[in-house]
């Protein structure tokens, strides 16, 4: 379960080092640096977030649309070409990844690379970057402390007439057959 977008940004970040240890560089994504940026890098962002379809009690579900910079220098010998095996190794180390959040996190979908621009100060950088959609669900499920289910009398449902009726007072337990 998670509470911000804290938790999943820095797991993000951890898997991308694991997976990829020839990165210099796994930070959250900056429009304005203000230090340079050793490469090779990955900056993680998000660009987008929107309200996704609630599967669980008490939990906001968000759809994201997260994105990877991935920088190289243009120092790099077949730096333009590079850049793009670089995209294609990130793209696939976030193929499947959850993050290890479980269920809080759904699968990636919609995985995309393209050429990109990295707007800043620090001139000679090659840039592509990785696009992908996951839902979130942020907060955590309803569990009632101390709930003791052999000591509840039964469940109460209003039937005809607005009488309350205990589960077991209807035909079949209650389950509708007939």
């Amino acid at each position: 379960m998670i509470t911000t977008f804290t938790e999943l940004h820095d797991n993000m970040e951890g898997s991308l080092r694991k997976n990829i240890p020839l990165l210099v560089t796994v930070d959250a994504y900056r429009d304005k640096p203000d230090d340079k940026i050793a490469t090779p890098a990955v900056l993680v962002g998000m660009d987008e977030m929107a309200s996704g379809s609630r599967v669980t009690g008490g939990r906001v579900a968000m759809n994201c649309i997260f994105n990877a910079y991935c920088l190289l220098s243009s120092k790099t010998p077949r730096a333009e070409l590079e850049v793009r095996n670089m995209a294609a190794v990130v793209a696939a180390a976030i193929d499947g990844q959850r993050w290890g959040l479980d269920d809080a996190v759904g699968r990636p979908s919609n995985i995309t690379a393209v050429p990109g621009v990295f707007e800043n100060d620090q001139p000679g950088l090659e840039c592509w970057i990785v696009t992908w959609e996951q839902e979130v669900h942020l907060g955590t499920e309803w569990k009632p402390e101390d709930l003791d289910v052999n000591a509840a009398e039964g469940f109460y449902l209003a039937g005809c007439h607005d009488e309350l009726h205990k589960l077991e007072d209807f035909p079949n337990g209650g389950n509708g057959a007939t």
